[in-house]
């Protein structure tokens, strides 16, 4: 039986009888449509109002079969190609239609490419800067900066030249502005593409994924700047061997910003400056299918690649049945484009990702606000393919392991989640345990205590209570020794602090840990549930007293039969006050005093997956106490 693709456009502005309002896109949907005939593919179109969201199905659609168009229906599509509008992005019936149905492209893919503000600070080399204004004193500040009396003003997103003015600076009061607006320096590109013409034009490269398919030069109508077809432009298609070189550096970025989503269809629309120097105009996600009729050849190559690229999507063989896992993190400004922070992270999350999936669990990582409640799903999440770290839409999980930092936002969040889902670690267990308050106070006998300063006033006061020469100046949750100050009273206040901060008294480890080692030291042992997985001893480098990592310290690996003997007590007497939380994965970091008494200076909820060389050859039995811990809450919540 024939797969159905439908095709997804916003609205239908033509008479409920007439397909297109516009003759030349008709032609062209006709061929695309007959050549998808032939392929064993069955094509039509509709738009968004025509979805019956309880049904789950278009009610009503436009197919062209035998020479005619006709509406048909209902039909239950096989995949959904999205030819929407920009600013369809935020409409929920598109929303959910995405949710439903196997939907190219990915909506984040579209949101990034579409984004003309967002996507030209990522590739700033090759883009003239935009400005983002969002009332008529931005908009006058903002014209002041641009060099030269031209400039364009034009909406973040959106296509076909519409809303785009290229004007002079003092006709800005004659146009109507829908804020936010971005603006722009005006490129002069009179001297056209180098090589291949010689007047106002822009150059538009077509790909399919990665591979360049075909591109034309579009020339404004005499009296316009606006290279557009749909603004009356017209096209002159170039010869993949003739497109210039220098274009070659521009396309490499842009594959590389794109490579995280596998399945894509885009446009880079480029201008020449009157050195001959190319500049991206902007991306398009969902580029015009239209040709002159005298490109005939030309068009039926490249829609029977279009189509052969979708029949592919729709032959893929199902996942293989695996655990799905969603790792929440906190949210970043970088997530939709950048899967981590450096190649560490990076690094130790393959490796994780890699053995969960011998183990049975397909590993994804989202930030936490990329989770819809209204459809249970993240709507996008990074995972590892076999080659790099790439976006799905719409992944459902089965599990959820929690490394995102609690905030209210977020823990309303948790909450929705841990209704539904099984969570690593339990919301209660990481609010207490990762609470350095509530730890102090729970384990009394075995921590310092920590006096609270909402001010330099009242810190000032509190440092005089606090026996010794130095203190610990600490927030409440955090991790990686992230502010955290070692004060020496009298000496000026650190200016990085942030109140509300708990002042502690300072534990001199300078004697080291009995039997292991001499000197400045914290020692680490990671649980899952009562189980040791394994420990190791920090040191701070010269001149520090902060013996993370992240703070330039330094770890060795302890065997468990070398752990002094007197922290069994008090590990103890932390897995008896949180026995009632079966599932979890945690750490207690110890200090020992000059006496030998081991003191806890805090849980850790969220450890580190990421070794140093030391712990690189011990790291696969976290990863494995973590996939084994996963696969059991799974297991107990069915």
């Amino acid at each position: 039986m024939a797969k159905t693709i439908l095709i997804l456009y916003t609205a239908h502005h033509a008479p409920l009888d007439v397909p297109f309002s516009d003759k030349k896109y008709q032609r062209c949907y006709e061929a695309l449509y007959t050549i998808g005939e032939s392929m064993g593919l069955h094509l039509c179109r509709a738009p968004l109002t025509w979805y019956n969201e309880k049904d789950n199905r278009f009610d009503r659609t436009w197919e062209f079969s035998h020479g005619q168009w006709k509406i048909s229906g209902p039909v239950v599509p096989d995949l959904v190609l999205d030819r929407t509008r920009g600013y369809s992005d935020t409409d929920p019936i598109r929303r959910l239609i995405a949710h439903r149905f196997l939907f190219i492209h990915d909506p984040a893919f579209t949101r990034l490419a579409n984004d003309k503000y967002g996507v030209a600070r990522l590739l700033p080399q090759y883009f003239k800067p935009y400005q983002k204004v969002e009332t008529v004193t931005e908009l006058q500040e903002a014209i002041s900066t641009i060099p030269g009396d031209m400039i364009v003003i034009k909406p973040n997103v959106g296509s076909g030249g519409e809303g785009v003015h290229i004007l002079n600076k003092a006709d800005i009061s004659k146009i109507d502005i829908h804020y936010p607006a971005i603006i722009q320096e005006i490129i002069d590109n009179s001297k056209g593409v180098p090589g291949l013409s010689c007047t106002y034009h822009d150059l538009r490269l077509m790909f399919i994924d990665d591979e360049l398919t075909y591109s034309y030069i579009r020339t404004p109508r005499p009296g316009s700047l606006l290279a557009n077809i749909a603004q009356g432009g017209s096209m002159d298609f170039v010869p993949k061997e003739k497109i210039p070189s220098s274009l070659q550096p521009i396309i490499d970025a842009t594959r590389e910003l794109f490579s995280i989503f596998p399945d894509k269809l885009y446009t880079i629309d480029t201008i020449f400056d009157e050195t001959g120097k190319p500049w991206i105009v902007e991306f398009n996600s969902m580029p015009g299918m239209f040709f002159p009729e005298e490109e005939k050849v030309l068009m039926q190559e490249v829609y029977t690649k279009f189509l052969n690229k979708l029949k592919n999507i729709l032959d893929r063989p199902p996942k293989k049945d695996l655990l799905t896992t969603v790792i929440i993190s906190s949210p970043s400004d970088k997530a939709l484009y950048q899967a981590f922070q450096s190649d560490t992270y990076r690094l130790a999350y393959t490796a994780f990702a890699i053995e969960a999936a011998q183990q049975g669990v397909q590993l994804y990582r989202a930030p936490i606000n990329w989770y819809e409640q209204d459809y249970q799903t993240f709507q996008s999440a990074w995972y590892w393919d076999g080659w790099s770290w790439v976006l799905q839409a719409n992944v459902t999980p089965q599990v959820i392991y929690d490394k995102a930092t609690h905030t209210p936002q977020s823990l309303v969040i948790k909450r929705a989640l841990e209704r539904l889902f099984p969570l690593v670690n339990p919301i209660d267990f990481s609010l207490h345990a990762g609470s350095k308050l509530y730890t102090t106070q729970t384990f009394s006998n075995y921590t310092k205590p920590l006096h609270l300063a909402q001010d330099h006033i009242e810190l000032e006061t509190i440092t005089h209570s606090i026996p010794g020469e130095k203190i610990v100046l600490k927030p409440d949750r955090g991790n990686s020794g992230e502010g955290i100050f070692i004060y020496t009273k009298g000496e000026t206040l650190p200016k990085e602090i942030t109140f509300p901060i708990f002042a502690q008294e300072f534990i001199d480890s300078s004697a080291g840990i009995p039997g292991v080692m001499q000197g400045l030291h914290d020692l680490r042992l990671i649980f899952s549930q009562e189980q040791l997985i394994y420990s190791y001893y920090r040191t701070p480098r010269k001149g520090s007293f902060l013996a993370n990592l992240a703070q330039g310290g330094t770890q060795t690996m302890v065997e468990k039969n070398d752990i002094p003997a007197s922290i069994w007590k008090v590990v103890e007497l932390v897995q008896a006050y949180y026995s009632n939380f079966s599932e979890k994965i945690y750490t207690i970091d110890f200090m020992f005093d000059k006496t030998g008494k081991p003191w806890i200076i805090e849980l850790n909820t969220m450890p580190g997956l990421y070794p140093d060389e030391s712990e690189r050859p011990y790291i696969q039995k976290l990863y494995r106490a973590i996939i084994d811990t996963l696969k059991r809450s799974a297991v107990k919540r069915t």
